[in-house]
This record gives C-alpha cells, structure tokens and sequence, in this order.
C-alpha cells in the first residue's frame, strides 16, 4: 500500500463528513463554524439530533444547564432609537424566530379606521388615510386591550380597545402644510382621560408632511387607532429593522510578510486586515474582524491569498442590531420579542398536555 495522505482540514471543503475525518476531527468545531470559500459556504447545518455524532463518541443531546451556561447578550452599542449588541450561545433557528417576532408579533398601536368629513387636497382620501396608519405612535401597547368585533365590553374593564384623533387643517393664505403634531387626541370618557392623563396619546415625530393644501383647501377627519401586529400590516410592526448576522472568524494560516501582506491589506475594503513591523519587515494581521463583511476578497484567487487565509462565520454569535420607529425603547423590545417567544412555547407546552394531541 502507497503512504495514506495526510487528513487535511475539516473546513477546506472537500465535502467529507464528520465519520470520514480522521480520529483528531474537532467536533465541536464542526458543530459551530461555517466554512467559505471563494465560491459557496460549507457546513451550514444545523445538527440538532442527540444521535449525530454518535459515531464519533460524542454526544449531541441537548443540555438545558448547558445551553444556560452559554447563553448570553453582550451589549456594544446604545443609541436612542438603536441597539446593537451580541447574543452568543443560540442555534440559528432560535435566532430567527426572534427576529421574525420581533418584525411581526411584538404589538404596537397604529391608526386602523379614517373617517374623512372633509378633503378637498389634491392627496385623494385613501392615501392620506394610508398616510395616517403609518404615523408612529406615543401609545405603550402595553396600556391597550385588544379590539374584539362583535363583543361588547364591560364597564368593569379599565384598558381601551381604541384612541381618537381629529385632524382639522383649513388653508386661508397661499398654502399650508399638514402634518402629523396636527393630529389632537380626544378621550372619548373621563375615564380615558384620567388612564392617560401622565403620557397622552400622541404621534412621537410632529413633522411628519401628511400633505399640502393650497388656498381654501380643507381637510376634516376623525381616525381611530387601536393595538395590533406587524404581521397584519406592517404599520403594526415596532422596528424600523431588525437584523443580525453570523460573527466572522479569520485565521491566518501562516506568516504574510511584505508585498503579499500589502496585497491582502488592500484586498479588503471594509479594513479587516492591518499591517505592523515585525524585526524589519511588514506583517499581516487581523485588525478588525467584525468590520469584515465576508466579501471573500481576501480568498480571491486572483485579489486575495487563497490557501493562506481561513475564513469562517461562527453559528452560534450572532451580532445584531435592532432599530425602533420610537414607540418602544430599543433596549425594551427584544425583551418583549422574548415574552412573545415564551408564550408561544407555553402554547405548545399546553396543547402537548391534552389528550387529543397524544395521537
């Protein structure tokens, strides 16, 4: 027999498996990195079966203590109406489901019913009332109850289903802009008056244009808003986005020194990649590896240093970033996506336990 070939890396993407690996296959690794290349990624899946690695002696089964241990959020960023921040120790699916919680589940109130009395502006009276329903709100869905048709309320209940506004714009010079501070809230009962006398309703941004009226152009309505879900409509929806993407890792094979260590700086145009003096000569080395945007420029095989460069995205350190249209605090919202999350689990946990669901 000829002398076996030295096993290469498990992320060079020669498409092998985790049992055709030599005995040294890290399958934590494994578990966790996507691997890239200058053409596609490797590894991308998920393995969440207790049974995946049995061959190889190690055991997969989920780990509630674990998955405790490892799971947290590392904040970066804070801005008034943004968040970014880390959350590490998830499966990707998990992350998802947050995020899609998040753009379409996490309620909020917006302007769902417009009677128009009066509209002689040019905006015919479905686009401004589309306009309206996009107008954020300073109402907390929270201080609302859901709107039920065909159900009388009682007295006994303190939250209200809906808000009114009225709007009255009449131009008498040569031209008027409307705009959404122009929208007066008016309580309905002492009682709704008194629930929101500390934080009125009103819209969070005063200049917001809902049109223009040119002289003796008039416009008179009431509209009525009301809690509700992005998934209805997107006006329900708190974020302006809600995304994230996997945290990049960058491994430089060997030493670049020089002129290929310039080359890969320039390669990359986010600035990953920085240069210092090392006994005389320039060395390459990662500056910055969450700048990196995994271009792959830098395993180009003509722009970069394929071979010399080992780029991978970690599936378990997600690095997010979550924008709100300012009626939720953005700190607040993925602690609501969260509550979102917990009941739909409780659902489930509930739906399992009766009898009809055990087949």
């Amino acid at each position: 027999m000829g002398e076996q070939k030295q096993d290469k890396s498990a992320f060079s993407g020669d498409g092998r498996t985790p049992s055709q690996s030599s005995s040294n296959f890290n399958v934590e690794e494994y578990k966790n990195l996507i691997t890239l290349d200058a053409h596609r990624a490797h590894n991308v899946n998920c393995y969440e079966g207790g049974s995946s690695f049995t061959a190889l002696g190690y055991d997969n089964t989920f780990s509630l203590e674990k998955f405790q241990k490892n799971c947290r959020i590392e904040i970066t960023k804070v801005e008034e109406d943004a968040v970014e921040f880390d959350l590490l120790g998830v499966d990707p699916p998990l992350a998802n489901a947050i995020r899609r919680i998040l753009l379409a589940e996490v309620p909020t109130v917006a302007i769902e019913s417009v009677c128009v009395y009066q509209n002689t502006a040019v905006l015919h009276d479905e686009y401004l009332s589309h306009r309206l329903g996009l107008v954020p709100l300073a109402v907390d869905a929270e201080d609302m109850d859901w709107v039920r048709e065909g159900e009388e309320k009682g007295d006994g209940c303190a939250r209200p289903e809906k808000v009114r506004f009225m709007l009255h714009a009449h131009c008498k010079g040569e031209d008027l802009t409307v705009y959404s501070g122009d929208l007066v809230w008016q309580p309905e009962t002492d009682r709704e008056r008194e629930y929101f006398a500390d934080n009125p309703p009103r819209p969070i941004h005063d200049d917001i244009i809902l049109a223009r009226l040119a002289k003796n152009q008039e416009i008179l309505l009431e509209c009525w808003a009301q809690k509700g879900q992005g998934k209805d409509h997107a006006k329900w929806s708190p974020v302006g986005t809600a995304w994230y993407r996997l945290m990049p890792k960058i491994t430089l094979l060997e030493p670049i020194y020089d002129e290929e260590a310039e080359k890969l700086e320039k390669c990359c145009a986010s600035g990953t990649f920085g240069i210092i003096e090392e006994n005389g000569r320039k060395r390459a080395i990662v500056k910055d590896v969450r700048s990196c945007t995994t271009d792959r420029e830098c395993i180009d095989p003509e722009r970069g240093l394929p071979g010399k460069v080992l780029l991978q995205k970690v599936k378990d350190h997600f690095l997010w970033r979550i924008e709100s249209i300012g009626q939720i605090p953005p700190m607040e919202l993925f602690e609501r996506a969260l509550q979102e999350l917990s009941k739909k689990c409780g659902t489930a946990a509930n739906m399992l336990k009766e009898e009809e669901y055990y087949g």
